[in-house]
């Protein structure tokens, strides 16, 4: 028997199938058997592994890795052994084959290359011994990662498996064995056993369980230990601390520390990959970019020297390999900010599509910057113009310009000329500041973009109709456009305008999109004073409609509001309440706003709106009786067309009684009856908003809409109106008027 393959086992049943599977290539290439030791295996590894070998047996888990090996290399009767786990698949068998032709009569052992995959297209390299000639010296050590104790020569070879142990997708797979392999290492550590190795294997297993600090002390007592023992031990053995310790740092964010360990590294070992990565990486994060370019070069010549042949370390894996791309893309970027844009385009040449989508800035601008006006034509060859691409041709664009590298910008307008209509018009606004050719654009404004949102700005400044496509969109999409046309001193005006000629809102899809306008408007510093005030009670009572139809106030109440409500929704909430229990109390009124203040700042500017003009002044039970003598007489006082002395009897009122309803239905009266349609409407909602289903207040919100001529809401209210009424020939009327609306 020239070979055996060596394995131990316990639940695999996911894996095991592949693994025996990967094997067969070898029958007839090579005399080989199949030994399978199951520690204890409860689903069905065994029952799989018997499709494919009869040498199954069966020992106790002992909690000692070594010890199972060792009993597994008992059974084994080949000349050699080849010792691998489950969850390992053989990638090449070739190459396996190749070996035993005749270059394994020359060693005692060898080294495999083993891809450990951390998830789906991430893996880390490393050469392992696994190869091993079947004599009495060969065994196992270590309870846990155990080591073998082989003898030389060792071979080195391209024999590859592809490891799947430790994908960190698979969430009980991993702690299973991080809390396994963390049990097994503290008592090691515990019983003084090769302390540097079992410290790495502690700092590896913390970091595979996201506990970096842990990680990070117990690589740095290794590396501690080794460093203080220089001069007595072999560092060169010790590599693998140096690159844990780094890698550690640098997934940490410790660039400068990164540096400095992996500089240290170079000085004991040159050959190993992973340090002239973390060295390149970490410059680039620091903006060192002439030195991150002096370690990407050593990286790639690096990685093209062990694409050709045999790694030449043992005791260290490296994950940096499966970079490469990764690599590519950053060492452009670092080019870029060097301005090195000839070498960007050189590179550039072996991206693949995607790699230079992701990149498609920084070609442009090196195309533009070195005048290959061509390449930038070859670059769009063949490909449909999309949004995005408009993004980033008007960004590179507007960049050149600011930078000035150029006079005449004809050339580089040209040589995006043709490729998409949309495209050219609003490089000439870019370029040419011609606003003409923006009207001409239809957008569709589905998914933001920055340059469709400088578009939307100037459209709206022509007609505010525009806005009803945008009502159409996500929320995420609507806040973003509002965001940048809410940069714009004109657009804020003709927002605050048309919100108010929309109001109040009735149908749920206007009530969300007036709801993001106002919040947007109420937050600018340019809002203040009468404007803020008049904005605030729209957003108030549009706010607070809005939630009254889409959530059930019988279910919403103070404790669980905060969890149901955005926050903005449950700042209204809580004004709303506030309003209900203490109008009449304007101590606890003013008490209450300034808690609310204390836990939502962000709403201070609105919050002192809503309190500055209430007086402190107590109101007695005197004076509620006297208030309705009061009213009675401003209602004389409109009926004899006494409007001015109305008002200023009614504002007195509105300041001593807070949000009391009646006062602000007449006053809403009188406003109407002035002409002041839009202050009416504000004052006839918060009445209705306060206290539903009030005929009065709804009749004549149906009246202050129909003189505005926003004929749909008036025969809504009209329609409210008439059920609600209970004089027959006023009920009439209504029912005329609707008749009259639905012919308008």
């Amino acid at each position: 028997m020239l070979l055996s393959i060596a394995m131990i086992v316990k639940n695999e049943e996911k894996n095991i199938e592949k693994c025996l599977k990967a094997l067969e290539p070898l029958k007839d290439k090579i005399n080989y058997e199949v030994i399978v030791v199951d520690t204890g295996s409860t689903d069905n590894t065994i029952n799989i592994a018997r499709k494919y070998t009869e040498k199954i047996y069966e020992h106790q888990w002992t909690d000692d890795f070594a010890e199972m090996r060792n009993l597994s290399i008992k059974h084994c009767n080949g000349d050699w052994i080849l010792v691998i786990d489950a969850d390992e698949i053989l990638e090449n068998p070739s190459e396996l084959i190749e070996f035993f032709k005749e270059k394994h009569k020359a060693y005692n052992s060898a080294i495999i290359r083993l891809n450990n995959y951390t998830s789906k297209d991430m893996y880390v390299i490393g050469g392992l011994v696994r190869l091993f000639k079947n004599d009495d010296d060969f065994f196992y050590v270590g309870r846990v990662h155990e080591q073998p104790m082989f003898k030389n020569p060792t071979c080195m070879t391209n024999i590859t498996f592809n490891h799947y142990g430790y994908i960190r997708n698979d969430y009980e797979l991993m702690k299973y064995k991080y809390d396994r392999n963390i049990k097994l290492l503290l008592k090691d550590l515990d019983e003084g056993k090769d302390t540097v190795y079992t410290l790495f294997q502690l700092s590896q297993t913390y970091s595979m369980g996201n506990k970096k600090n842990e990680a990070l002390k117990s690589i740095e007592k290794a590396y501690n230990m080794v460093r203080n023992n220089k001069d007595t031990i072999n560092e060169t053995k010790y590599l693998y601390i140096y690159r844990q310790l780094a890698i550690e740092l640098f997934y940490m964010g410790n660039y400068e520390r990164t540096i400095e360990v992996c500089k240290q590294a170079l000085l004991i070992s040159k050959s190993f990959i992973d340090f002239y990565y973390m060295l390149a990486e970490s410059n680039k994060f620091l903006k060192n970019y002439s030195k991150a370019e002096k370690y990407f070069n050593e990286y790639f010549k690096l990685y093209e020297k062990n694409k050709q042949g045999y790694v030449d370390y043992i005791t260290v894996t490296d994950f940096s390999t499966s970079m490469y791309s990764d690599m590519v893309k950053d060492r452009i970027i670092s080019l870029y900010e060097l301005k090195n844009y000839r070498k960007v385009i050189e590179l550039c040449k072996g991206l693949n599509e995607k790699e230079k989508y992701q990149l498609n800035q920084i070609i442009l601008y090196s195309f533009i910057r070195e005048k290959k006006y061509k390449k930038i034509t070859d670059f769009y060859k063949d490909k449909e113009i999309k949004d995005d691409d408009i993004e980033t041709i008007g960004s590179v664009v507007q960049r050149i310009m600011a930078d000035s590298l150029n006079d005449d910008f004809s050339d580089i307008f040209n040589s995006f000329k043709g490729l998409n209509k949309t495209l050219n018009y609003y490089l000439k606004y870019i370029i040419f500041d011609d606003e003409e050719d923006i009207q001409k654009i239809d957008v569709n404004y589905k998914n933001y973009y920055l340059w469709k949102a400088e578009i939307l700005k100037l459209k709206i400044k022509e007609d505010i109709s525009v806005l009803e496509g945008i009502k159409k969109l996500d929320n995420i999409d609507k806040e973003k456009y509002l965001d940048y046309v809410c940069n714009d001193y004109d657009c804020i005006k003709i927002l605050n305008d048309y919100d108010k000629d929309n109001f109040p809102c009735l149908d749920v899809e206007d009530l969300c999109f007036f709801n993001i306008i106002e919040k947007k408007l109420m937050f600018l510093p340019s809002i203040q004073g009468e404007k803020l005030e008049n904005l605030m009670y729209r957003a108030f009572i549009n706010n607070i409609n809005f939630m009254q139809q889409i959530y059930n106030f019988d279910i919403i109440n103070e404790e669980n509001s905060k969890f149901i409500l955005s926050r903005y929704e449950y700042f209204w909430y809580k004004i709303y309440n506030i309003i209900n229990k203490y109008s009449k109390d304007k101590l606890c009124y003013i008490k209450n706003l300034k808690n609310l203040v204390q836990d939502m700042p962000e709403f201070k500017k609105v919050l002192e709106s809503l309190s500055d003009k209430i007086n402190d002044n107590p109101i007695t039970d005197e004076m509620k009786k006297e208030k309705q003598n009061v009213l009675e007489s401003v209602e004389e006082l409109i009926k004899n067309n006494m409007l001015d002395e109305a008002e200023n009897i009614l504002r007195e009122l509105d300041d001593l009684f807070i949000y009391d309803v009646d006062i602000k239905n007449y006053l809403g009266v009188v406003l109407y009856s002035k002409g002041q349609f839009d202050n009416a409407l504000v004052n006839l909602s918060l009445s209705n908003t306060l206290k539903q289903n009030n005929f009065d207040t709804i009749y004549n919100l149906a009246c202050v809409l129909e003189a505005k001529q926003s004929f749909d809401k008036a025969k809504y209210y009209y329609g409210k109106a008439y059920e609600l009424c209970e004089d027959k020939e006023l009920k009439l009327q209504i029912k005329d008027i609707i008749i009259l609306l639905d012919k308008k």
